[in-house]
């Protein structure tokens, strides 16, 4: 079956990409440039006006957790297309995260790039970086991993990660292409964010928008607590210096005052549909655990199920306490709502 002519030019640049990718030399093209006389061709990268988001995801790609690493120092670029909607056109998308790139084998981890950052629940491609290559790989070969389409939105590459000069980030360079007859991207949450909570005292950021709105939000004595509420769930978020930034603890504190509650009995740990108990983590996310629980009101008991996550912050220092108490029949719809809002949780650098 015979190519197009536009399906052709869009492999074509997606080579040149790619050979960028590799360090190989391209001839005529040294770099995110213009072409001669200021004139642009289908080889010289365009800045875009509204540049890509991009993010180190705890998780796989269709299991996202919580942005774990943001990329410092982002920049977004086009090249080709007819139009002004991407159409038949390549990206690249370059910065910097800050972790050495070993340790990025250690547990799931993946690539996320996003629409925008007004769009930031409008996700293009995703690639999960696995678990470290056998000899004779090295550091300093890097990674090359493929970027998978996300949402229907059309887009797919690959992405190649490689440690900065000094080993202590990884530097993280991503090419994107896309064919004028792909598809419009598709909002894969159902919430996209209009608002920022930003904690003053530890730096993390909740992105948050309807149904989720602000009830609360106090800081003392070295902490700092956002309430949010969707007209039928409430969730705390909680930064505080204590337990020596061990979430475990963490967990095991707030499960304490919740089990201390008069009106709360009968907790028993939830099992997964394989019986296993509901609770882990992992050493970037910190600890989690779910309880299934009675709660009297004075109409009489209903059945509640309560989840609690701790995830590090500052090393042997601090925590970030999630806690979620809701009627276990909207447990599955406001386990989606919380999982849109986990996605958009960005942790200090």
């Amino acid at each position: 079956m015979s190519k197009s002519w536009s399906q052709w030019r869009v492999a074509s640049v997606m080579l040149i990409l790619a050979l960028l990718l590799s360090g190989f030399p391209v001839p005529g093209f040294t770099g995110p440039a213009m072409a001669q006389d200021n004139e642009p061709t289908d080889q010289a990268l365009m800045p875009i006006e509204e540049p890509r988001l991009a993010h180190v995801h705890a998780g796989q790609c269709e299991d996202l957790g919580i942005i774990v690493y943001s990329l410092e120092g982002l920049r977004s670029y086009r090249t080709g297309g007819d139009g002004g909607d991407g159409a038949g056109s390549s990206e690249l998308i370059t910065g910097t995260a800050s972790v050495p790139l070993a340790e990025l084998f250690g547990e799931e981890f993946s690539v996320h790039v996003h629409q925008s950052e007004p769009e930031k629940s409008t996700w293009l491609a995703c690639a999960e970086v696995g678990n470290k290559p056998e000899a004779p790989w090295t550091e300093s070969d890097g990674l090359v991993l493929r970027m998978k389409e996300q949402s229907e939105s059309g887009y797919s590459g690959i992405a190649r990660l490689r440690p900065s000069d000094d080993g202590a980030s990884t530097e993280v360079t991503i090419a994107l292409s896309t064919t004028p007859t792909s598809a419009a991207p598709v909002e894969q949450a159902p919430a996209v964010p209009t608002s920022t909570y930003t904690s003053s005292t530890f730096g993390y950021e909740i992105g948050y928008g309807p149904p989720w709105q602000e009830e609360e939000a106090t800081l003392a004595g070295g902490r700092d607590r956002v309430v949010l509420f969707n007209g039928s769930s409430y969730i705390t978020f909680t930064g505080l210096r204590t337990f020596q930034g061990d979430p475990d603890e963490c967990v095991d504190a707030f499960v304490a005052e919740h089990t201390s509650d008069p009106r709360a009995s009968n907790f028993r740990l939830d099992v997964d549909e394989d019986g296993k108990p509901s609770r882990g983590g992992t050493e970037a996310t910190g600890a989690f655990v779910i309880y299934d629980h009675d709660y009297t009101f004075s109409a009489g008991v209903e059945p509640y199920t309560l989840f609690i996550a701790c995830i590090p912050l500052i090393p042997n220092e601090a925590v970030l306490a999630i806690v979620q108490n809701v009627p276990t029949e909207d447990y599955d719809e406001q386990l989606e709502l919380r999982e849109v809002l986990l996605r958009d949780l960005v942790l200090p650098q």
